[in-house]
């Protein structure tokens, strides 16, 4: 707040005689708006890591999810278009993260990594995403994770006798808590 050299000059009159007074003014005033408790994002050790094993990828329907998981007292899911989405239907493969609870109250930030996983090589295709989830904003994630050029060339090994692993690590989380 002050620089050390100008709380010791005595022309100042912040130190007299050895000695400074500090004071604090508080005001207390009657709110009834909302208040929200927000924590620091923790990061996790070790990451929590979910994977899906995806078999029969030529059969999927445009639109598919993995099985609900639990993390941080929420459901979640991850919400696959084998295909393309939106503009980048019938170009890449496109994958969400979706908070699945149906009573969501509070809000979660959640950072996280998801990746597509090179079955022979180990190069895996991976992006990193970081979002406040909450009943209006429930899901986040790419439309072009992928080309599908680069997806179903056999030499990459992403998709291996129909069959291709997506790992999702969820490295923070924090959940926001709102009162009345």
């Amino acid at each position: 707040m002050l620089p050390l050299t100008d709380f010791n000059d005595p022309t100042k009159g912040t130190l007299i005689h050895d000695e400074c007074l500090f004071g604090v003014e508080i005001s207390v005033c009657n709110y009834s708006g909302k208040v929200e408790c927000v924590p620091r994002p923790t990061k996790l050790e070790p990451s929590f890591i979910y994977t899906w094993k995806v078999a029969n990828y030529s059969t999927l329907p445009d639109l598919c999810s993995s099985p609900e998981f639990a993390f941080g007292n929420h459901q979640w899911v991850i919400i696959l278009h084998p295909r393309g989405f939106g503009s980048e239907k019938g170009k890449s493969i496109s994958f969400h993260l979706q908070l699945d609870d149906t009573c969501v109250r509070d809000q979660v930030y959640t950072e996280w990594k998801l990746r597509i996983k090179d079955q022979i090589h180990a190069c895996h295709c991976e992006e990193e995403g970081g979002r406040l989830f909450s009943s209006t904003s429930m899901s986040w994630g790419w439309r072009n994770f992928l080309s599908l050029d680069d997806f179903h060339d056999a030499s990459k090994g992403f998709l291996v006798k129909h069959t291709f692993i997506v790992e999702l690590e969820i490295t923070r989380v924090s959940t926001i808590r709102s009162f009345s």
